[in-house]
């Protein structure tokens, strides 16, 4: 690889990187500095205010698998990606503006639109259709950077919140979209079918080479499921948690902005030791340091940042492997599909996490619910230890 192409892949993924950071800022990680404030404000209880987010994920969920297919055909560039900021901005408005309930959940709803084309799944099936096989590092690239989306965005959101109120969070979010991450998709990325692509071809993507119910399809579905039900959990209610566990606001805030920098410890690991390991042991290492960091906290409270540290770093893996591992086992031909049929029940399983999560709050002490997600992470680890016995189908 020449100089010229690593400046290229350099500059490509730092631009999606930063607008990584600012969509999942935005969105996944919006209610865990925003609930409480909209709550005093509106005087909707919790688990209404987090049922928007849920309800935005199910709509992403069900425009996943077409996304995939988009991305497949065209390379996502215009279509999804830069409607995805469209969708983001415009939902931002809708929230930061809305009056009534039913305006709160519309704009969870065009934020649906935004996080089924503008997260991970739709970025990585981008990069997956240009490089192929050699997109493995770009896509952990781009995740070193996703890392700091929680630490910058609750950091700053507590301060803006103390300037502007949660309205005017909102509204400055939205520009973020319109302002950043649109110039970023226009000039940064290459056109797929224009780009030196190791998976370019004139004919339509075999996709259905691999079956849906082919049980490393579905395995990988399920522990990532898993995954992606505590991280949800963990995402929007660990302030809240750690609050309930006898510290300060400032000092719970203070614990959870280390999962970002260990997010990004976890993927520098990824991609230089870990790069040796197959991908599938990679994705066992890292759900037994999510489950551990869970342990840690529940069974250790006073060494939360210790815990959280550790589970940060499994949980940058896990974002990793997310994409590699599929691209891994079937190629990069079927690579955007698969990724836009298996997201359907992960982001169904993250759609319903806040909210359960709520429930489990009022049912559960601290400690209890941590040890029940540290249980539900150690079911993924059995889904990797399975899928390692199995063969490709021919």
């Amino acid at each position: 690889m020449n100089r010229s192409q690593l400046k290229t892949r350099a500059v490509l993924s730092t631009g999606l990187g930063v607008s990584q950071i600012i969509a999942f800022g935005t969105s996944l990680y919006l209610l865990a500095i925003l609930a409480k404030p909209i709550q005093v404000s509106t005087g909707w209880t919790l688990p209404w205010i987090t049922a928007g987010m849920s309800m935005g994920l199910l709509v992403s969920a069900s425009i996943s698998p077409w996304v995939g297919r988009q991305i497949a055909r065209r390379g996502g560039k215009k279509k999804v990606l830069v409607s995805s900021s469209l969708c983001f901005a415009a939902g931002l408005i809708v929230i930061g503006l809305s009056q009534a309930y039913v305006f709160y959940i519309l704009g969870w709803l065009l934020m649906g639109l935004g996080m089924a084309s503008g997260l991970y799944d739709a970025v990585f099936s981008c990069v997956g259709k240009i490089y192929g096989r050699e997109a493995r590092p770009l896509i952990s690239a781009i995740t070193i950077f996703g890392g700091l989306a929680s630490t910058i965005f609750w950091i700053a959101g507590g301060v803006l919140l103390e300037k502007i109120g949660w309205r005017g969070v909102c509204l400055t979010y939205a520009l973020f979209h319109i302002a950043i991450n649109i110039p970023i998709y226009l000039f940064v990325l290459p056109d797929a079918n224009a780009a030196a692509s190791l998976c370019e071809t004139e004919q339509k993507p075999k996709a259905d080479l691999v079956r849906t119910l082919d049980p490393r399809l579905l395995l990988i579905a399920g522990l990532f499921m898993a995954e992606v039900f505590v991280a949800s959990i963990i995402g929007v209610h660990l302030i809240y948690l750690l609050t309930q566990m006898d510290r300060s606001l400032g000092g719970a805030i203070a614990v959870a902005a280390f999962i970002g920098p260990s997010q990004i410890a976890g993927r520098v690991l990824e991609m230089t030791f870990a790069a040796r390991l197959s991908v599938l042991t990679t994705t066992g290492l890292a759900i037994c340091a999510m489950s551990v960091g869970l342990l840690g906290l529940a069974i250790w409270p006073e060494a939360a940042i210790a815990a959280m540290m550790v589970y940060g770093a499994g949980f940058g893996v896990l974002s990793i492997t997310r994409g590699t591992l599929p691209l891994s086992l079937f190629g990069h031909e079927q690579y955007p599909v698969l990724v836009g049929r298996i997201a359907r029940p992960i982001i169904l399983t993250q759609a319903a996490a806040p909210t359960l999560g709520a429930v489990m709050i009022a049912a559960l002490s601290p400690t209890a619910m941590l040890l029940a997600l540290a249980f539900v992470v150690s079911l993924a680890l059995l889904a990797v230890l399975v899928l390692g016995t199995l063969k490709p189908e021919k």
